[in-house]
């Protein structure tokens, strides 16, 4: 059977997922005045993004026992807990120690949300309704990515401001989001399809959400270090973060209502084929931020449709869901070290 999510829990997501993009789209413009408030290096102070994901990965590893609890309500409020006591303590971090634990339970907010409500989103519409709700919610997510930059960008003097600017919003719907049941319907979705859990197609969704993920991850949070490097402010830099984060939301948006009549296994591989594009038009350095702004377009399709794909490949959806998200966040913390790495190089 499945379930039906009211109007306030609805809009209680999309709060949350709005406060999650801010905080994550944020580290790429604040690295640098970070860097330089605990005097590290620009490529030092890039573990911050991975570590982030680390928390995520950890986040989502905790969401199969609390899955299992008799008990609602617990994955929804720890989640928005985390978000509260980690952006509290980046934005009052005495040690860098202290800011990568605030990054940390930071992250973790963004993992356990990210998969029990895309996995909610997932399995409790209609086939037709699914894919729009979750480009609709992921959209939102791109919103707070929008803001998010902006604001950094108003305090360059001060970096650990905005993280406490997003501790108050968390603070402001957590006690709406204690009240939220977030288990997932006891059985999947009719929509889904009733093919048995191939454990080899499982392993390629894996590898395929960690490679998607990983590029977004990169590409979203060293691509104000790369402009900065060909030469733009810090502000310019923050600006175009920004714009990716715009046609980002945008994509979402657009796609929502197409999505009810394409597949979206065409629109994964169609937005993997723009990236790859526009990640070579990036080395131009008159397209760079141009192409950077643009890529955002393309890999916003790729996250959504990529779990509605999976809802529908396998019967056992939330399963199938839990393991992908950790491939996900896996590749969201392995490509940006790597990326860092050849930063510091280059």
């Amino acid at each position: 059977m499945q379930k039906t999510l009211s109007p306030r829990v609805v809009a209680t997501v999309l709060v949350a997922f709005g406060l999650v993009g801010a905080g994550q789209a944020s580290y790429g413009p604040a690295l640098r005045g970070l860097s330089d408030s605990f005097g590290l290096s620009i490529s030092s102070s890039g573990v911050m993004l991975s570590i982030h994901s680390l928390g995520a990965f950890l986040g989502v590893v905790l969401t199969t026992p609390l899955e299992r609890r008799a008990a609602g309500r617990w994955r929804a409020g720890g989640a928005i807990t985390c978000l509260l006591t980690g952006a509290a303590l980046l934005g009052t971090a005495s040690t860098w120690r202290m800011a990568l634990l605030g990054a940390m339970l930071i992250g973790m907010n963004q993992g356990i949300l990210t998969t029990t409500f895309n996995g909610l989103f997932a399995t409790s519409f209609s086939a037709a309704r699914s894919a729009a709700m979750l480009n609709l919610l992921n959209a939102v997510f791109g919103v707070g990515a929008i803001v998010g930059p902006l604001v950094v960008g108003q305090f360059t003097a001060r970096p650990q401001l905005p993280y406490l600017l997003l501790a108050g919003g968390a603070a402001l719907i957590a006690p709406f989001m204690w009240l939220i049941d977030d288990r997932l319907p006891a059985r999947p979705s009719v929509s889904a399809q009733t093919s048995p859990n191939n454990g080899a197609l499982l392993v390629g969704f894996v590898v395929l959400m960690a490679l998607g993920v990983g590029v977004e991850a990169s590409s979203a949070g060293w691509g104000a270090t790369y402009l900065g490097a060909l030469g733009a402010s810090p502000a310019a830099a923050a600006n175009v973060t920004a714009l990716f984060y715009v046609v980002f939301t945008l994509s979402r948006l657009i796609i929502a209502p197409i999505s009810l009549y394409i597949q979206p296994a065409k629109l994964v591989i169609g937005a993997f084929a723009t990236a790859v594009v526009l990640l070579g038009l990036t080395l131009v350095p008159s397209l760079a931020a141009a192409s950077l702004a643009a890529l955002g377009g393309a890999l916003a399709l790729f996250f959504p449709n990529a779990f509605v794909w999976i809802s529908r490949r396998f019967a056992n959806a939330p399963t199938a869901i839990s393991f992908c998200m950790m491939g996900a966040l896996a590749g969201g913390t392995v490509f940006p070290a790597l990326v860092g790495v050849g930063v510091g190089r280059l």
